[in-house]
C-alpha cells in the first residue's frame, strides 16, 4: 500500500508540474515582455537586425554577401564599418574647414557678401539678387513699353528682336542649392516666370527669343554659365546666338538682307578677371575655378547681294543687324556677336555696352546719326534677367520711342543728350 500510494502521489506531482509548465508557456505567448526588457528570448531578433545597419552605411561598391557571411561571434568588424565611411571619397582630401562648411572650396559666410551668394552643386555659385530672387522678365506694363518701341521701329523698317537672357538658375536649375528656398526660390515658378514673359511678348507682336530653352540644351561638360562668374560661357553664347539666328531667319525681312558666308575658328584659351570670383575667394580656403574660356575668330565674305537694299550703298551700307545689350555682349564677350554672324549669315555690328545702366547701349544707338541715317533691318536687344527694366519707370521708354521714330525735335527725344544722364 505504501509503495502504491507513493507511486500514485508521484504521478500526480508530475502531472501538476507539467501543467504548470504549459500554463507558463501560454502566459508567455499571450503577454510578451516589453521590448526594453532585454531577456535571452529577445536576443535572436536583435542579432538578425544587426547586419542591416552596416549595409546602409557601406558604400555601393561593397557586396552585401560579405556582410551576411559575418557570424554572430564576430562583433568586432561591425562597429568599424561606420567609422571608415564618415567622409565620402570626393571630400577625403578636404580641409577641416571644407568638411565643416560642406563646400567644395571651403567657402563660408558667402551670404554676407554684397550681393549675397549661394554655392550650388558642382561648384556653381549663384548670386541671390540676380540668380535666386525670381524677377519678372516682362510684366504687363513692361510688355506694353517694349511693344510700343517695336512698333516705332517697324515704322522705320527695323525689326526689334528682343533676347531676354535667363538667369543662371533658370538655365541651370539642377545646380541650384537646396538653401535657395530661404530666399523664396521655387524652380517651377522660376521657369514659369520666363515662359509667361515670352507668351505676353509674342501676344503683343514682339519678336522674342526663348533663350531659356536654348541654354538648357547645353551639355553638362560644357555648361552655359561660368562657375564663379555671372556671365555665360562661349558655349552658352553660341547656343543663344543660334536661337536668335533661327528666329531672324524665319522673318520675312530676312529675305531683304545682304547675306555673307562666315567661318569661325577656335583660338587659344584665356583666363579673364572676375570681380565676383575675387570677392568669393576671400571667403574660401581652396582656390576657386578660374574663369577661363576659349577665344574665337569669325571672318566672312559677301555671299550674294543682287537686288538687296543695302547693296546700293556699297561700302557705306550699314550692317543688316545691330546688336545692343549688356556686358553679356559688350566687347565681344564670349564671342556672342561672332556666333551671331556665323549662325545668321548676317554682318552684325556690335553696339553693346557694359554700363550698369541697362538702357545705355540702345539709347546711345537710337539717338546716333548711324541709326537716324540708316536704320538696320534687325535690332537685336540682349537683356539679362537682372536688368529689371521696369524699375526705371516710363521715362526711358518715352525717350527710346521718340528716338526710334526719328523725330529728334519730339518732346522726349534726346538728340545730343544721354538717357543715362537724365
Amino acid at each position: 500500500m505504501n509503495k502504491a500510494g507513493l507511486t500514485i502521489a508521484g504521478v500526480i506531482a508530475a502531472l501538476a508540474a507539467a501543467g504548470g509548465t504549459l500554463a507558463q508557456q501560454e502566459t508567455g505567448q499571450a503577454a510578451p515582455k516589453p521590448p526594453f526588457q532585454m531577456t535571452e528570448t529577445q536576443t535572436p531578433p536583435a542579432a538578425a537586425q544587426s547586419p542591416e545597419q552596416p549595409a546602409m552605411q557601406q558604400p555601393a561598391t561593397q557586396q552585401p554577401a560579405a556582410q551576411e557571411a559575418a557570424s554572430d561571434d564576430q562583433p568586432a568588424p561591425e562597429p568599424e564599418a561606420p567609422s571608415t565611411q564618415e567622409t565620402p571619397a570626393p571630400e577625403a582630401a578636404a580641409s577641416p574647414r571644407q568638411a565643416a562648411s560642406g563646400s567644395l572650396y571651403g567657402c563660408t559666410g558667402l551670404e554676407s557678401l554684397d550681393p549675397a551668394v549661394l554655392e550650388g552643386a558642382n561648384g556653381f555659385f549663384f548670386t541671390v539678387k540676380d540668380d535666386i530672387a525670381m524677377q519678372q522678365v516682362a510684366d504687363p506694363a513692361l510688355v506694353e513699353s517694349i511693344s510700343d518701341l517695336a512698333k516705332r521701329l517697324r515704322q522705320r523698317g527695323t525689326v526689334l528682336v528682343y533676347a531676354p537672357v535667363p538667369s543662371k538658375s533658370q538655365a541651370m536649375p539642377d545646380d541650384v542649392p537646396d538653401s535657395a528656398w530661404v530666399y523664396g526660390y521655387n524652380e517651377t515658378v522660376n521657369e514659369e516666370i520666363y515662359a509667361q514673359a515670352l507668351s505676353r511678348l509674342k501676344a503683343a507682336s514682339v519678336v522674342v527669343v526663348d533663350l531659356q530653352s536654348a541654354l538648357r540644351k547645353a551639355d553638362p561638360a560644357t555648361p552655359p554659365f561660368q562657375k564663379a562668374d555671372p556671365l555665360w560661357t562661349p558655349e552658352g553664347a553660341r547656343l543663344a546666338a543660334e536661337a536668335v539666328a533661327a528666329e531672324i531667319k524665319a522673318l520675312p525681312a530676312y529675305r531683304k538682307a545682304n547675306l555673307m558666308t562666315f567661318k569661325t575658328t577656335e583660338q587659344d584659351e584665356i583666363s579673364r578677371p572676375s570681380d565676383l570670383r575675387t570677392a568669393l575667394q576671400t571667403h574660401c580656403s581652396a582656390p576657386l575655378p578660374a574663369v577661363r574660356e576659349k577665344r574665337f575668330e569669325t571672318t566672312g565674305q559677301e555671299a550674294y547681294a543682287a537686288d538687296r537694299p543695302f547693296n546700293v550703298l556699297g561700302s557705306d551700307a550699314p550692317a543688316p543687324a545691330v546688336l545692343v545689350g549688356s556686358r553679356f555682349s559688350a566687347g565681344g564677350q564670349s564671342h556672342f556677336d561672332g556666333f551671331l554672324r556665323q549662325a545668321s549669315g548676317l554682318d552684325v555690328a556690335n553696339r553693346a555696352s557694359a554700363d550698369a545702366y541697362p538702357f545705355q547701349s540702345i539709347d546711345a544707338y537710337l539717338k546716333s546719326q548711324e541709326f537716324q541715317d540708316h536704320p538696320p533691318l534687325f535690332l537685336i536687344w540682349e537683356v539679362p534677367a537682372g536688368a529689371n527694366l521696369a524699375r526705371f519707370g516710363p521715362l526711358p521708354w518715352l525717350t527710346l520711342s521718340a528716338n526710334a521714330a526719328g523725330d529728334c525735335s519730339a518732346e522726349h527725344a534726346t538728340c545730343g543728350k544721354s538717357g543715362a544722364d537724365e
